[in-house]
């Protein structure tokens, strides 16, 4: 009897310490959660960046070079070994606190590729890409092989938005990669911009994709006509591909409107607006998309939508008084609103502007420097990222402005 119960204890004692092993590993894992720019084309190599969760330091390991060889302890390589006859891939630097990895994809010449665009290519041409931290194996991402965009001389082209109509197609994480490429100048002195277009590049994933950074590549010259114009920039509360959404506006009791504006689109969302009704109720409005999650209206939905690697976008308290900007950088973080009207104060986001006091405006969101706040505040979003621009990141969104009395405020820039 005796042994028949110290065998049952070391059986449930293997199972329990088989189940730890299994958690330990699992959590482990290092998770990639997307890379860009994810495409690249023949005898050509392409500067790749391969992004971890906001929230996960040290997945890749610790800051260092790799040289990406077998024995490294961190590793970018192909999941299958035949595709290494396909891509070769470069030493690695892993940085921001072990959540990003650099390398370079080179194709080989003897790849030829069966389109321009990435949803039409063959399973060939779909290289499976994972990381390797100490022998540990992350989740399976897509490198696409395709043809160059057969773009050149588009001045004569009266469409103006890149990756759009005929003027290419972005990849799945927001590239575009042509030929070569000649942009239109100013008729008669005046310009005739070119934009970035923000649909979705990858409608089976949650968010819009088409607010990742836009990168440009090219196998020819890039250049344009005297007075040439190419602009990423936002468009009114939503940012531009890469950029933060502004806050969304809120109103006063009695304003009269609709109860304040949504927050806006972008690489993470806005904050939601909505209406502050110390009477009837408050409530809020839809939080910006962002680049990985979209939420619809509701109270409990205090943020703006999160990016592809979880980061938050900006945020409106439960006080219903303003909403914080979103961010354009993967590692940064988002503004705030205000928790009470009159006397609240909160600093700036790296780099989301937070807002301010009653009948105040909100604080505008930073990028190479800080953004502009009222005198006083401290809600200016905050300077971030590198000038090396590693990773490719964008500006972030302002802040909306706090009403008073029976006012409205407008929504973040």
């Amino acid at each position: 009897m005796y042994r028949n119960h110290r065998l049952n204890f070391m059986h449930r004692s293997f199972l329990l310490a088989t189940f730890l092993l299994l958690a330990v590993h699992a959590t482990s894992q290092p998770q990639l959660r997307y890379m860009i720019p994810d495409i690249g084309t023949t005898n050509f190599t392409t500067y790749v960046e391969f992004i971890g969760a906001f929230d996960k330091p040290g997945a890749f390991g610790a800051d260092s070079l790799s040289l990406n060889n077998t024995n490294d302890k961190v590793r970018v390589r192909c999941a299958n070994d035949a595709d290494t006859n396909k891509i070769k891939l470069g030493p690695c630097v892993v940085s921001w606190n072990g959540r990003m990895i650099s390398t370079h994809v080179f194709v080989m010449r003897n790849v030829f590729p069966n389109s321009e665009d990435w949803e039409k290519l063959t399973s060939a041409f779909r290289i499976p890409i994972v990381i390797e931290v100490n022998g540990q194996r992350s989740n399976v991402d897509t490198f696409y092989i395709v043809k160059p965009w057969p773009l050149g001389d588009i001045s004569a082209n009266a469409q103006r938005v890149l990756g759009s109509g005929t003027l290419g197609k972005r990849s799945r994480r927001g590239a575009l990669l042509v030929d070569s490429l000649v942009l239109a100048g100013s008729v008669n002195n005046v310009p005739s911009p070119y934009n970035v277009s923000t649909t979705d590049c990858d409608p089976r994933t949650a968010g819009n994709q088409g607010y990742l950074p836009f990168t440009l590549l090219a196998v020819g010259q890039v250049r344009g006509l005297n007075g040439a114009q190419l602009h990423a920039d936002a468009t009114g509360v939503n940012g531009g591909p890469g950029g933060g959404g502004g806050g969304g506006g809120f109103e006063n009791f009695l304003a009269g409107g609709a109860g304040g504006t949504n927050g806006g689109d972008g690489f993470t969302g806005g904050g939601p607006g909505g209406a502050n009704n110390s009477i009837g109720g408050s409530n809020r409005r839809k939080p910006g998309v962002g680049s990985g999650e979209e939420i619809l209206s509701g109270n409990s939905n205090t943020h703006g939508s999160a990016a592809l690697n979880g980061v938050l976008g900006g945020e409106a308290l439960t006080s219903y008084e303003n909403a914080g900007g979103g961010i354009g950088h993967p590692f940064g973080s988002g503004g705030i609103g205000c928790s009470v009207k009159n006397s609240c104060n909160p600093d700036g986001g790296y780099g989301g502007g937070s807002g301010y006091q009653e009948g105040k405006r909100g604080a505008g969101g930073g990028y190479g420097s800080a953004g502009k706040a009222e005198n006083g505040s401290k809600g200016a979003g905050n300077a971030h990222g590198n000038m090396a621009m590693v990773p490719l990141a964008g500006g972030s969104g302002g802040a909306s402005g706090n009403p008073g009395g029976f006012d409205k405020s407008g929504a973040g820039g």
